[in-house]
């Protein structure tokens, strides 16, 4: 049995060795969702002699990234890109600023900056203070469900308009926040953690983009 392989039980071997071309591992936390990941790279590499550099693997904290880096070098040659998902996201948007109007050195906000906007907009707009918690969390829920929102931040005519949620009350202050919360990162050349994710996935509905990444990125 190869290396890679030793300490897996029969449904890990399954997903690490599976010919299908989208594969959805569901499991717990400490189940070894990472040593699936990294067992899959493996046999990728050794058994499938994929191209290492054509490979691309996203998790969400630098620990684990640095530690799928670690590990998979003990299993396999090469070098495939092992990331964080909002380090990939910045780095494809440095690439890509233009396709919103934004200089490639555009500003990253955390959650600090971004609870500074709100408290900015609350002061502009005190009548909005009953719903000041929900500003962001409802920012988030547009930028995630809805990408084409990207055509706002790059200030190009656009007939998209933040969506109501379902059984919601009056939403007049949260959509109004919303094109304020826009326009503040637009003067400013601003993207939030979201924007890192939702907008390359609104940019890759681009055929010629996607297909350039289709080239670059054979294993995701």
């Amino acid at each position: 049995m190869k290396e890679y392989l030793e300490n897996l039980n029969h449904e890990q071997i399954e997903a690490v060795t599976s010919d299908a071309a989208v594969n959805m591992v569901l499991a717990g936390a400490g189940t070894g969702k990472t040593r699936v990941l990294i067992s899959r790279i493996g046999h990728l590499i050794e058994e499938k002699h994929a191209d290492p550099n054509k490979i691309l693997a996203m998790t969400f904290t630098k620990k684990a990234a640095k530690e799928m880096k670690k590990r998979i070098a003990k299993i396999a040659e090469g070098n495939p890109q092992i990331t964080t998902i909002h380090a990939w996201g910045a780095e494809f948007m440095r690439h890509h600023a233009l396709y919103i109007n934004f200089p490639t050195g555009f500003s990253i906000w955390d959650e600090a900056d971004q609870s500074s906007v709100r408290a900015m907009l609350i002061e502009k707009h005190p009548e909005w203070r009953g719903c000041s918690e929900e500003l962001l969390p409802y920012i988030a829920w547009v930028k995630t469900h809805h990408p084409k929102y990207w055509r706002d931040l790059a200030d190009v005519q656009s007939d998209f308009q933040p969506p109501i949620i379902p059984g919601s009350r009056d939403m007049t202050p949260l959509t109004t926040a919303y094109h304020e919360y826009i326009r503040c990162q637009r003067d400013a050349y601003a993207l939030d953690f979201q924007d890192l994710i939702s907008v390359p996935l609104g940019l890759l509905t681009d055929e010629p983009l996607s297909q350039r990444y289709l080239t670059q990125i054979e294993h995701l």
